[in-house]
């Protein structure tokens, strides 16, 4: 009834008519609102920069030589687009690296709403760090202030696990640096489609 109206006042006055609600042709989803317009190069990058310091936990998907994959949740710290994991080297997701380094991974959060889904998904490159690399990013696990460092600290404390207790001192990490090729952006209010496509610069 409402779009019945929302027609006839547009051809009484002369104006194009709008449908109210429209489907994007890929998932079928009805969207209330236009999408926005798209990102500019910078926007996108900030866009994805921002999403990955407010955030410190990743899915991480990893395959070893044959090509079997393994996926798992993993704590992260990120710095620009560049994001840093560690564990036991002993895991499958590094014995995995150590054979293959393409990998990827997804940041996201639940949503209500179709239109509000927001996440990150990634393809890129890892690497096995070392040396005073390996030192720096270990620093930056255990003591570096900011939202991940103070978002993993308030999870321990909250499960009542000390972060010394979680990563004591001496234990061997193995720590593991992923530089993107490729990024998804993906914010449904902006866009109905599969979102913006960041790439690295060759």
């Amino acid at each position: 009834m409402k779009t019945w109206l929302v027609l006839l006042v547009a051809i009484l006055l002369g104006v194009p008519a709008v449908a109210e609600e429209s489907v994007d042709g890929v998932s079928g989803a009805s969207w209330t609102e236009p999408p926005l317009p798209p990102l500019s190069d910078e926007e996108l990058t900030q866009k994805i920069t921002d999403w990955l310091a407010g955030h410190w936990m990743l899915t991480l998907a990893t395959a070893d030589g044959r090509g079997e994959p393994h996926v798992s949740p993993v704590v992260y710290f990120s710095e620009g687009m560049t994001v840093y994991v560690r564990a036991r080297p002993d895991t499958n997701k590094i014995r995995n690296i150590e054979q293959n380094p393409a990998v990827a991974y997804t940041v996201w959060e639940p949503a209500p709403r179709f239109d509000q889904v927001r996440s990150l998904q990634v393809s890129g490159r890892a690497r096995v760090l070392e040396g005073a690399e390996r030192e720096h990013v270990e620093r930056i696990f255990r003591t570096a202030p900011g939202t991940q460092a103070a978002a993993i600290r308030a999870f321990l404390e909250k499960e009542g696990i000390s972060p010394e207790e979680a990563y004591p001192e001496g234990e061997a990490w193995t720590i593991v640096s992923i530089e993107p090729t490729l990024a998804r952006w993906i914010e449904r209010s902006r866009s109905a489609d599969e979102g913006q496509v960041w790439r690295a610069k060759r």
